[in-house]
Parts: C-alpha cells; structure tokens; sequence
C-alpha cells in the first residue's frame, strides 16, 4: 500500500509539473523568446560562480515531453514493479533518473551540467542491475564504463572552457575552436551511441521495460543529441566536422538496420530501431535542419516510449 501510494503521489506532482510546463512552452512558442534564469552562488575577486536556468523554444517542449512520458511511465512502472521485492528502491531511482535529464535539459552552466550528466551514467547503471543476474550486471558494467569515456571527455572539455567562460549561450571567440568542438563532440556522441560507441544501447534493454522505455526515447540516448542542439552555434561554424557527423550518422544508421536482420531478440531489435533512428535524427541536424530533428526527436521520444510500454505488456501475458 506503501509503494501504491507514493506512485500515486508522485503521479499526481509530475502531471501538475506537466501542465504548468506545457502552459509555459505554449508562452514561450507563441512569443518566439527565450528566459534565463540566473542566481549567484559564489563571488570573489578570483572566481564568480553562479547556477543559470535556460528555457526556450526547443529545452520547454523537450522538458515536457521527459515528463510527459514519466508521467505515464511511473503508473505503468507500479504494475509491472509490484511483483518483486524492490519496488521503493526502484521508484526512487526512477525519480533520480527524472531529475538528472531534467538538469541537462535546463542547466545553462557546464559546471552544473556534469551533475545531471553524470547522473544519468550512474543512475542507469543500479537500474540496468535491477534484476541482479549476471546478464544484467554484464549489461551495467558495459553500459557504464563506455559513457565514463563520455565523462572523461566531458571533464577535458569543462577544464578547456573554465579559462574562458561557463556560459553555454554565449559564444566567446577567444576558445581555442577546433580543440573545443573535438571535445565535446566526443563527449556527447557517447551518450548519443553514435559508431563506435554504439554497442552499449542494444546492451542497456537488461534493464527494466519501464526504464528502457525512458532510456531509449528521451532520457539517457538522447542526452547528447540535445545539447548537441543546444550547442549548434558552436558546431555549426566547423563545415569540416559536420560533413565527418554525417559519414559516421549515416554509418550508424546502416550498422543498426544490418545488425537488425540477424536479431531474434524483440527488445533488442527495438534498441537497434532506436539507434538507426538516432542516426537519421543527427544527419538531418548535419544539413542544417535544426526544426526537422527537432520534431523527429520529439515525435521518437513518444513512439518508443509507447512501443516499449506495448511490448512490456506482451512480455508479461
């Protein structure tokens, strides 16, 4: 009765949340402007650090799509949680998985931004674990160890901007380019599972069906495809860079679709439409057509979740 009701009560909070955020991003949408919320944390004459909150046009409806589909996911979860023993470790660890793409969507600082990032690689690893065979603990540690290279890069790329500014919204001409764009490049396309850091996303379907319903649509997989987006003043002025994106986009897409053919597995075979999907996402951004991937990442997030949902059902009958 305990678990029932704090799925319900925290049901009842994300579709509040939802609501309110889905009035803001019609505000946001019908005014074509953007917000940044800002707030002083530390300032001395050596280092002034401070935590920025930025919402426009593309982090509102992201931001509402994640909870739009928590929302759904966190009653779905208590059916199909229920039967074992761990249920409560399982919600609170859901709630954080929530709550650490929630700070990449909106965080507006790369200082802050490692804690939703990294949050995500750790968080998603206790719920590939959950059932605690040696499938899923193979699956985990795979899983976690190629987004720590992720982490690395992230880390390089955080040193290389502390010299220069924190700011994701503005573009300081001082930063050494090349050496940046190559960074973060890396940095986001692990989480991405952009070839050859695409074998950790077929690997990760050991989790839970709830948790691979938000991992594959709008949680852990496209975390970097999104500040990719939020970056696109950055990465598009290398012409060079870009036209190496779509080779490699476009190679992803065709390892997963081949990878397809000889797959029996039916939660792995809609890990590797997700990564095939992901690639034609990314090639649509290297031509320049920010809105098109936009919209398909947003049209993807709901029809993965609901695929993942349906085959959950038939998993159980």
């Amino acid at each position: 009765m305990t678990s029932l009701y704090n799925h319900i009560s925290w049901f009842l909070f994300l579709l509040c949340s939802l609501i309110v955020r889905l009035i803001f991003s019609i505000y946001l949408s019908f005014l074509g402007q953007s917000m940044l919320f800002s707030f002083n944390l530390f300032d001395s004459n050596l280092l002034d650090l401070s935590v920025s909150f930025y919402f426009d046009f593309i982090s509102s409806w992201f931001f509402s799509i994640v909870l739009l589909i928590s929302t759904i996911i966190m009653i779905y979860s208590y059916n199909y949680i229920s039967p074992y023993s761990k249920s409560g470790y399982f919600l609170w660890f859901t709630i954080l998985f929530v709550l650490s793409i929630l700070i990449v969507i909106s965080i507006n600082n790369l200082f802050f931004l490692i804690l939703g990032w990294d949050g995500l690689g750790l968080i998603s690893f206790f719920l590939i674990v959950y059932y605690q065979n040696p499938s899923s603990i193979t699956s985990g540690l795979f899983t976690i160890l190629i987004n720590r290279i992720g982490d690395c890069f992230f880390l390089c790329s955080i040193i290389v901007f502390c010299y220069f500014s924190f700011d994701l919204t503005s573009f300081n001409y001082r930063l050494p380019r090349f050496l940046c764009i190559c960074l973060l490049l890396l940095t986001f396309i692990t989480k991405r599972a952009l070839f050859p850091f695409s074998p950790w996303l077929p690997a990760a379907i050991a989790a839970p069906t709830p948790i691979s319903a938000l991992v594959h649509s709008s949680t852990l997989v496209t975390a970097g495809l999104f500040l990719i987006m939020r970056f696109s003043y950055f990465f598009y002025s290398s012409v060079s860079l870009i036209n190496i994106l779509v080779v490699v986009r476009l190679f992803t897409s065709f390892y997963a679709g081949l990878n397809t053919i000889f797959e029996k597995d039916l939660k792995k075979l809609i890990a590797l439409s997700t990564l095939s999907h992901l690639g034609f996402i990314g090639l649509a951004y290297s031509t320049g057509l920010l809105n098109l991937a936009f919209f398909h990442i947003l049209t993807h997030a709901l029809f993965k979740s609901l695929l993942f949902i349906t085959i959950g059902d038939i998993i159980i009958n």
